[in-house]
């Protein structure tokens, strides 16, 4: 088990490599004027808002990165919509990313003019990313590829042995309630997710 772990994390690495040193694109995308809208799904992030707003708020100190939100799409993933000039492509928005131990879901970013089938690699997207708030927090000894290994290994050992814990988690997510939000985060929300957000005052408090 150990060995085929190793493999597929090392086969996870060397498709990073390779997809930083070719052409990405955003597939989907509208163009104006005066910039972009792009939406892409995000591998290694779930439903906690704490999570989501945290890298937003990293995403949004940037100035060229104009406006966006994260939240679930219709099939279930997480997903990020920003508004950007068009020259940003998704090298930029990717260190983002993985400053947070996330990546995209490469189903919607093309590389060299294709769709990759990242599906059997998913799971290592992000070795940073517990897999429950109850899960043992990644430890660092300096050694990054070892220390990298190591928590793939623990959070495999871990999934596989709490699948109904795991799954649970994921669906419902893992914030503490109530989280505070700010009026500016709040108002780039959708209007439906605004009133869902003021329908549950004890869950969600905006000031």
């Amino acid at each position: 088990m150990r060995t085929k772990i190793f493999i597929c994390l090392i086969m996870f690495i060397k498709a990073s490599a390779c997809y930083s040193q070719q052409n990405m694109k955003f597939t989907e995308a509208k163009f104006t004027n005066e910039g972009k809208t792009v939406y892409f799904h995000i591998s290694g992030l779930g439903e906690d808002e704490d999570e989501r707003q945290a890298l937003l708020s990293d995403m949004l100190k940037d100035p060229a990165i104009i406006s966006g939100r994260i939240f679930t799409s219709v099939e279930n993933k997480t997903r990020c919509q920003l508004y950007l000039p068009i020259e940003i492509e998704p090298e930029y928005i990717r260190s983002f990313l993985q400053a947070k131990g996330y990546d995209y879901d490469f189903s919607t970013i093309s590389v060299n003019g294709e769709i990759q089938n990242t599906n059997k690699l998913q799971f290592f997207a992000s070795p940073y990313k517990r897999a429950s708030k109850n899960f043992e927090p990644y430890k660092s000894t300096g050694d990054k590829i070892k220390d990298a290994e190591n928590y793939a290994i623990a959070k495999e050992q871990w999934v596989m042995k709490n699948q109904k814990k795991y799954k649970k988690e994921i669906q419902n997510g893992t914030a503490t309630f109530p989280i505070v939000i700010s009026k500016e985060e709040f108002y780039n929300y959708t209007p439906e997710k605004q009133k869902r957000l003021l329908a549950e005052p004890k869950k969600y408090i905006i000031k």
